[in-house]
């Protein structure tokens, strides 16, 4: 008589091992510590609403620039 038998690991081990080997095989497992001006520095980098308005400001600033008639003093 044929038994069937379940060769398939179940989704919370198979997860669990996942995880596991993710870890061991992460090359840097200790933690980072960053100083209070690198989470700054960081922060304004990656800010978005910051970049938007830096290249708002530099826009407007080419624009007024273009704008300015030359006048060539002799």
């Amino acid at each position: 008589m044929n038994t069937l038998v379940n060769i398939h690991l179940p989704k919370r081990k198979f997860t669990i091992v996942l995880i596991i080997l993710g870890a061991l095989l992460h090359p840097r497992l200790e933690a980072q510590v960053w100083t209070l001006q690198q989470c700054l520095d960081t922060a304004q980098h990656q800010n978005k609403n910051l970049l938007m308005a830096r290249n708002t400001i530099e826009i407007g600033q080419q624009k007024n620039w273009k704008q300015k008639p030359i006048s060539f003093q002799s």
